[in-house]
């Protein structure tokens, strides 16, 4: 989750010097990525890649050692309360909010684990995300009063929460078809058709999108994702055509 949201805050950010502090945390989040993938091979014997399904990549991380810094040097340049744009002041209260849940889900499971390297682990890393507490509460005004942060607060929650319910109203209609005991195979087959069409679509616009800005090695990798998505829209149609009886006849008339 903090990876996914910090990537998505640092490439809308409009405030440049903002979104390099978002891509440094986030750089610091993939060593962490990386660390828990191991402990998940150590504790249960699970491949994270499974649970990733390669949508963000798990590369190996830098020594935590080097992540520790004088807590001066956590402390950022904050935005201008009388300047700055209402989605600057939403992304960092985002952010802020994610890290501040962050720290306190590592300080609160760590120490239920029984493996002694895995409880040093989320003390360590726990560490880590105290300091990315500073660095993200400091990018706010400390100027601003109270009045306004809290009206801040209340725009982030409509802000973050319509944009979680569009996405979860647009994804429930399929899975609400699939699970409804009165669905039959076929209208599940129809509903993943749905679902693929729209998978399709939304990495052939990442792939557009990215070639814009310019990043061309990423763009190749969402076409690949977009082949890979066409595949699955062929084999869910076939099935779809077997189970209506649409192939038996496609193959002898072709015969």
């Amino acid at each position: 989750m903090a990876i996914e949201v910090t990537s998505a805050v640092a490439s809308l950010e409009p405030d440049p010097c903002l979104a390099q502090v978002y891509r440094f945390g986030l750089l610091e989040d993939f060593d962490h990525m990386y660390r828990y993938a191991a402990l998940m091979d150590r504790v249960e014997g699970k491949d994270a890649n499974f649970l990733l399904q390669g949508y963000t990549d798990i590369l190996p991380g830098r020594p935590t050692s080097i992540a520790h810094r004088h807590p001066v040097d956590d402390l950022r340049d904050s935005y201008a309360r009388s300047s700055a744009r209402l989605i600057t002041k939403l992304h960092a209260t985002t952010i802020m909010a994610a890290e501040h849940q962050t720290h306190d889900y590592y300080m609160t499971i760590g120490p239920m684990f029984s493996d002694p390297l895995a409880r040093q682990l989320y003390a360590e890393i726990a560490s880590i995300e105290e300091q990315h507490v500073t660095q993200y509460e400091s990018i706010c005004d400390a100027s601003e009063s109270w009045l306004e942060k809290w009206l801040l607060h209340e725009a982030n929650e409509a802000y973050l929460y319509w944009s979680c319910a569009v996405a979860a109203t647009i994804s429930r209609g399929v899975a609400d078809v699939i699970v409804d005991p009165r669905t039959t195979l076929l209208q599940s087959l129809d509903a993943l058709v749905v679902a693929e069409l729209a998978d399709n679509e939304c990495w052939e616009t990442l792939a557009e999108l990215t070639m814009l800005a310019g990043f061309e090695e990423l763009a190749g990798e969402f076409r690949q994702a977009h082949d890979s998505e066409q595949e699955h829209l062929e084999s869910v149609r076939a099935w779809l055509a077997a189970g209506q009886g649409r192939g038996e006849q496609e193959g002898e008339e072709q015969e």
